[in-house]
């Protein structure tokens, strides 16, 4: 399969194509996915932020802010990349896995393909969100949090949340049979090599959102 054809299979038929992904892995396209996906997730935080507005006695803090956001999701993206791969790469390997590094590498690089649909769609959610103006107190700390937690909790910032989180289980599902091809793992032990970190990933990010609720 040329480039193009493994990124349509990605979506239509992941099994095969992670089969000829693993057969013959080049991990310079897993790198142009996850640098796409970087990209936009840059502009996803520039949106997001975009409608936050500090007041703060801290001379350019809302630059700061938005610039180091900005850095985030385009280094994120890609050092979540490595690290996520060399934690499934050490997991497989209890399970008896046998494939080489960059040959998973390049496996988790396609099934992160899914994920740019998710920051495209997330961020147009995020255009419709309201504008909020959060002020930086030393003497009313949880104004900051307060104006914080109302952001979080509008209804377009809330989908756009469960669209990563749809995302990150349709990559998860892609990432199983990259496992299954590269590491010559069977599905039964792919599926949980995949699922424990996910789970504990899932539980710290999104449980502490619910946090902000209760």
């Amino acid at each position: 399969m040329n480039f193009i054809e493994r990124i349509i299979g990605t979506i239509t038929s992941p099994d095969k194509t992670m089969a000829d992904v693993c057969k013959e892995p080049r991990w310079e396209e897993g790198l142009v996915i996850v640098g796409l996906y970087a990209i936009l997730t840059a502009v996803y935080m520039f949106l997001y932020n975009s409608h936050i507005t500090y007041v703060s006695d801290v001379p350019g803090l809302e630059q700061i802010t938005l610039i180091t956001t900005i850095i985030m999701g385009l280094v994120m993206p890609l050092i979540g990349w490595i690290i996520s791969t060399a934690v499934l790469f050490l997991l497989a390997m209890a399970f008896g896995g046998e494939g080489k590094f960059t040959t998973l590498l390049s496996g988790i690089g396609f099934s992160e393909l899914v994920k740019i649909f998710a920051v495209v769609i997330a961020a147009i959610l995020i255009t419709q969100a309201p504008y909020l103006t959060i002020e930086m107190s030393q003497s009313n700390p949880m104004a900051s949090m307060t104006a914080a937690a109302e952001f979080t909790s509008n209804i377009f910032v809330l989908v756009s949340q469960v669209v990563f989180l749809l995302g990150l289980l349709w990559s998860c599902l892609i990432g199983i049979f990259a496992l299954k091809h590269c590491q010559k793992l069977s599905f039964k032990s792919a599926a949980i090599v995949v699922l424990v970190p996910t789970i504990i990933y899932i539980v710290i990010q999104y449980g502490a959102l619910l946090l902000m609720f209760l």
